[in-house]
């Protein structure tokens, strides 16, 4: 099963739940950042090597090959900042439902007792 339909299966009817969903969305967002922000220096080394004008002796590749990379750097600040926003809303959540989460909360009896 792939990791968006881990994330399709959770049911958000629980506090745990939704702490499962947006700690494993966070976990997605930290592996798609990883790989776009390696894909992206590869990328640009990879272009760069190219030769270019023999007179600017290959910086126009170089700065070429910034211009291509950019969307992606982009997108890597972006799945960043996401991932980010995932571990916000539970903070946030805790926040403002926890005297909820707390009054719901049923009492653990004693395993041992003295009787």
């Amino acid at each position: 099963m792939g990791r968006i339909e881990d994330l399709d299966a959770i049911d958000l009817d629980s506090s745990e739940a939704l702490a499962l969903y947006l700690k494993k969305l966070n976990r997605l967002y930290k592996d798609l950042t990883m790989e776009v922000g390696y894909s992206a220096e590869e990328i640009l080394e990879n272009l760069s090597s190219i030769p270019g004008h023999s007179l600017a002796f290959g910086l126009d590749s170089r700065a070429r090959a910034k211009h291509v990379v950019s969307p992606l750097v982009k997108a890597r600040e972006a799945s960043e900042f996401a991932g980010q926003q995932a571990v916000k809303a539970n903070a946030m959540f805790r926040r403002y439902f926890a005297e909820e989460m707390e009054r719901n909360r049923k009492p653990v009896k004693p395993k041992f007792s003295f009787g």
